[in-house]
């Protein structure tokens, strides 16, 4: 046996500077400063009982530098090759230690090889906290991260790269992200942004992998997402599935190119096979737990959401739809939780919030798209008051603002607009906005950061004790005063909406319908009945419009107890069907006689229908319905002969902090420069003191110097500057 070899002040310094610098090299390679995550990799022999290397319950055992040992579930990276990530939460030294499979017959110890280090040595803690955002144990109504500090989500969907080349408008839209303070992006699986693990995106020229195989190329495209949210300081909620895949025509259908369709070579015979077929079950599975195994590590991972809109799947086949999209959820939800080691939030997105599939969910995500957001944008079908976890619109946009131009619509100015007014609703967090490739070709993106710097501003993301109000409003300006529809094609119970004669525009107003579908239409769930509430100090003269109205339709407008008008218009009748045509002697069936034409008056389209009307002084209710028809109407307004301001706003108020958004009425919307008003806003019961009034530009998030007033208690009059589109204000006691 050789001694040690053992380099001494003998030895040349040439060869000792050699030595030197071989040891630095083997420190550095394995030894890194922050950075996420740590991984490891490591080879395991062939399995004798499984061909899938995807369906390989793989788990690794790291040393943590605090001594901890922790399991992990490993993913496959191709030939043979396993890794395993964690957070770089701990500086010092991470070892691998061992590799074992999860089989029906227990634990089985895998023999191992490292691929590179079985060690590393992290010398500086990368992670930004102690673990993903959570459910705040204190107010479950809200989210913190595990540190305890508020999470306040503020940005938008960016759902795919916007230039279809996978992932390439990704930096510089997280850049932006940044810059303007936001903190959350929605980003989807999906095929046409090449990020579905198993659904390419040339479906036809790329053959899809088998059911329960991942294209790992895709997969690396989401490492570089993952990489992207943490390096601009991101949450992330990733959507694993999407309506379009389970839905066979229409706009939003991709069934026909889903590569499970049977038509498609595919196992599934019908959409709704998905959510029961043993193999899609087994291969949906397998793809959840790879992408926990692969990015679970982060923090930046806000929430895997399970579906996006899965109200619009195709459900025929199913006996009961709802208990089947329900128990399909919550053993996806299950599943998920069986291999997060850390606990990301899980959630999924339905219109409904009170459908069962949300109990098995961390937080509810409904999404919005109506006539009137300013309303809309501040109610829930839920009492956010006494929900038991979080709430938000994860999606709102303006594809049912058809009293606008199509060019309007999507020019960008009118997008942040109808976030704004989340800020001040029954729930705690901003609404979400959908459209983010209008803003930011618009050059508008600043925009939303102004509304993220308010909003941190006025301490909306931190205080809970901030209650929402809608207050009067008072001003020389004014514009008649109508009752507008304020949903669309929204499913939502026949409401009773208060009218309010103060200037004041209450969330309440937000559930007057522009259709009114039938009671006895085929699955009805569209309201067909508002009822209108009136307090009035005198007799009001009032008119009542509606349109569109399809024959079958069906109308009762009654006040009180007492009917004002109804009338029903005549259904088309069935189509005659034609007699058999026998052949002629040269044996050709001739043509059928074409069918007598039917009426004018049951073809022409009806002319908007208007009904005067005067409520009465004091309490009163009108009832607009539409009874025992077959077809629907379209509700234009409720025309009162009285004004209102041309200003109106909404707010959050506490005993020293209230903050407010007030828009123009007519303006807010409008794409050419309009002529601003001023109105007087009232706040009651203000306690008396030293108050700071500070207005500020809601464009360019920036405000004005305040001005300080002596307030002696009771009602303050807040008069506003000049209000072209939108502004904002926050008064502070002092």
């Amino acid at each position: 046996m050789f001694p040690p070899f053992r380099p001494t002040s003998a030895w040349p310094w040439s060869f000792r500077g050699l030595l030197f610098v071989a040891s630095l090299v083997a420190l550095l390679a394995s030894t890194r400063l922050a950075a996420a995550p740590v991984e490891f990799t490591f080879s395991l022999p062939a399995s004798a009982t499984e061909e899938n290397p995807f369906a390989r319950d793989v788990w690794a055992r790291v040393r943590l530098p605090s001594g901890q040992v922790e399991a992990r579930p490993a993913f496959y990276v191709g030939t043979d090759r396993w890794a395993v990530r964690l957070p770089p939460r701990q500086a010092g030294r991470y070892q691998l230690l061992s590799a074992s499979e999860a089989t029906r017959a227990g634990e089985i110890a895998l023999a191992h090889s490292t691929v590179g280090p079985a060690s590393l040595r992290i010398a500086k803690s990368a992670a930004t906290s102690a673990g993903p955002v959570r459910v705040d144990p204190r107010d479950p109504r809200r989210f913190a991260h595990p540190d305890g500090s508020p999470y306040y989500p503020i940005g938008l969907n960016y759902p795919w790269d916007h230039k279809n080349e996978g992932t390439a408008s990704f930096p510089g839209a997280f850049t932006l992200f940044e810059e303007n303070e936001l903190n959350w992006v929605r980003v989807w699986m999906c095929h046409w942004g090449a990020t579905n693990l198993d659904w390419p995106r040339d479906f036809k020229e790329t053959p899809a992998p088998p059911p329960g195989r991942l294209d790992l190329a895709t997969a690396e495209r989401w490492d570089r997402i993952v990489g992207l949210a943490e390096k601009h300081d991101l949450q992330l909620q990733i959507v694993l599935q999407h309506h379009g895949q389970f839905v066979a025509g229409g706009g939003h259908g991709n069934w026909h190119e889903n590569p499970w369709n049977q038509a498609n070579g595919g196992f599934l015979a019908h959409p709704s096979e998905f959510f029961t077929h043993p193999l899609a079950l087994e291969a949906t599975r397998l793809k959840y737990r790879y992408i926990v195994a692969r990015w679970g590590y982060s923090d930046h991972v806000f929430a895997w959401e399970i579906f996006n809109e899965f109200m619009w799947v195709n459900t025929h086949g199913l006996a009961d739809p709802s208990a089947t999209l329900t128990a399909w959820h919550t053993d996806m939800a299950r599943h998920l939780r069986r291999y997060d080691v850390d606990r990301h939030l899980v959630t999924t997105s339905h219109d409904d919030v009170l459908h069962p599939a949300f109990a098995a969910m961390d937080f509810f995500q409904p999404h919005l798209y109506v006539r009137d957001s300013n309303t809309n944008v501040r109610r829930f079908d839920l009492d956010p008051a006494t929900a038991d976890r979080p709430l938000f619109y994860g999606e709102i946009g303006h594809d049912h603002f058809d009293f606008l131009p199509k060019q309007q619509r999507y020019s960008g100015h009118l997008d942040v607009p109808q976030i704004w007014p989340s800020l001040f609703g029954d729930n705690f967090q901003s609404a979400q906005l959908w459209y983010s490739y209008n803003l930011m070709p618009s050059g508008r993106f600043g925009e939303l950061g102004a509304l993220a710097r308010f909003a941190r501003a006025a301490a909306l993301d931190r205080r809970a004790d901030l209650v929402p109000f809608s207050p009067p409003v008072r001003s020389d300006q004014t514009i008649p005063h109508t009752v507008l529809p304020a949903i669309a094609w929204t499913h939502r119970a026949p409401a009773v909406v208060p009218v309010p004669l103060d200037g004041s525009e209450p969330p309440t107003l937000g559930s007057v319908p522009r259709h009114f579908v039938a009671d006895e239409y085929p699955k009805n769930t569209l309201p067909g009945r508002v009822t209108f509430a009136f307090d009035l100090p005198a007799p009001l003269s009032a008119r009542l419009e509606i349109e569109g109205i399809r024959p079958g339709a069906a109308l009762r407008l009654q006040l009180d107890d007492h009917v004002l008008a109804e009338r029903s218009w005549p259904a088309l009748p069935d189509a005659p069907k034609a007699a058999p045509q026998a052949p002629g002697p040269d044996g050709v069936i001739p043509p059928a006689p074409e069918a007598p034409p039917l009426p004018a008056y049951l073809t022409a389209p009806p002319l908007p229908e208007v009904y005067p009307l005067v409520l009465p002084a004091g309490r009163s209710q009108l009832t607009l319905n539409n009874p025992g028809g077959t077809e629907r109407f379209h509700f234009v307004g409720l025309h009162l002969d009285r004004d209102i301001p041309l200003l109106a706003a909404c707010g959050r108020r506490a005993q020293d902090l209230v903050s407010l958004w007030v828009w123009h009425r007519t303006a807010i919307w409008k794409q050419e420069n309009p002529a601003p008003a001023t109105a007087t806003i009232l706040l009651p019961d203000l306690p008396a003191g030293r108050w700071s009034v500070e207005w500020w530009d809601s464009f360019a998030g920036v405000p004005a110097p305040a001005t300080e007033v002596e307030h002696p208690g009771g009602t303050f009059e807040l008069a506003t500057p000049p209000v072209a589109r939108h502004a904002a204000v926050i008064l502070r006691r002092r």
